[in-house]
């Protein structure tokens, strides 16, 4: 990589901080990401974790095992943060997750962890979750990340286990 492509880099990477930043100074996000949520390891999450619609909950996947999840914090932030950003900025879900993905890994490279031994397990995870049996979902799931996830079958399935 040459001088001008770490520069050009370095500058994205602020730039994108600095929108972390402002973002997360918000009153309603400051309000929902310093909540404890309620954990509910009852029902079946693609991808690993999800959140309420009311944004007091956080689910994760039944089968996943929840003793590998070595800072909540971080995890609540990355999905409770998500679910705001997308609901407050109108951000689309690519966008909040590469926001709060920034901020999640500042959080837990801040209490003293590795990022990449984080982040690992739900790496793994989510790709084996993909093709899980899902039985139960919350009915109250925010659902705005998976249906933009460009993954419709997946969202009609979980929406059929919602209805039952």
């Amino acid at each position: 990589m040459t001088a001008v492509e770490i520069a050009k880099r370095t500058a994205v990477e602020h730039s994108e901080r600095s929108k972390v930043d402002l973002r997360l100074s918000d009153p309603r996000i400051k309000q929902i990401i310093n909540r404890r949520p309620r954990i509910d390891h009852s029902f079946d999450i693609p991808y690993v974790a999800g959140v309420s619609t009311d944004m007091t909950t956080l689910y994760i996947d039944r089968d996943f095992p929840i003793e590998r999840i070595e800072d909540m914090e971080a995890l609540w932030l990355h999905e409770a943060g998500e679910a705001a950003l997308m609901r407050f900025f109108n951000d689309g879900y690519d966008t909040a997750h590469r926001l709060i993905t920034i901020a999640e890994k500042q959080l837990v490279e801040r209490h003293g962890k590795n990022w990449k031994a984080y982040d690992a397990p739900f790496r793994a995870y989510a790709k084996h979750a993909r093709h899980e049996l899902i039985r139960r979902v919350p009915r109250d799931l925010f659902m705005a990340p998976y249906a933009q996830s460009g993954d419709p079958v997946l969202v009609r399935r979980m929406r059929e286990a919602m209805r039952r």
